[in-house]
């Protein structure tokens, strides 16, 4: 008998997965179409070196499973290699987040990257302004930085003011 700890939880069933390709059904469809032929030799040519089985396999899956097209894959790659974040898991959990956004032409791409440039941006400003040791962000700390800078236009001595208010008022520093 299986313990109950083994028994799926039926009130939160486990999100449906698409299987990976395969070695044999990879080959056979980059066989077949000249665009995904291109979007892997591409993608060696962005990330600089031979793709992995799983990779391949990741790449497949974003082309024929989520939609993207191959345009907007290298386009993923490229901005993947720039942030030194190229590694499989990380390219597929961006390829699945970007379907779900419906990033699907080179012109969502181009602004979704121009909006993550900007906050990029906008996050190394706040840390410049305040003294933030150089890290990583978190999520919420990105999107006051971007709402901050990038869609109000905060200036430099506003946002000082704000901290130094901060400061003041809890002894220590909370966006």
């Amino acid at each position: 008998a299986a313990s109950p700890a083994a028994a799926p939880n039926a009130a939160f069933p486990a999100p449906r997965r698409i299987p990976k390709p395969d070695g044999l059904f990879l080959a056979k469809r980059v066989s077949e179409s000249e665009e995904l032929s291109c979007l892997m030799q591409e993608a060696q040519v962005i990330l600089g070196r031979a793709l992995s089985p799983g990779l391949s396999s990741g790449l497949l899956m974003l082309f024929d499973d989520y939609g993207l097209p191959a345009d907007v894959i290298l386009m993923l790659l490229q901005y993947a290699k720039s942030r030194g974040r190229d590694n499989t898991s990380y390219i597929e959990s961006v390829g699945k987040s970007w379907a779900d956004e419906g990033i699907n032409s080179h012109e969502r791409a181009e602004q979704k990257l121009r909006r993550l440039d900007e906050t990029a941006l906008a996050w190394r400003r706040l840390q410049t302004l305040l003294g933030i040791d150089r890290r990583s962000p978190s999520r919420r700390e990105e999107q006051f930085a971007s709402a901050w800078i990038t869609d109000w236009k905060f200036s430099d001595a506003l946002i000082r003011e704000a901290y130094n208010r901060c400061i003041d008022a809890t002894g220590k520093m909370k966006l």
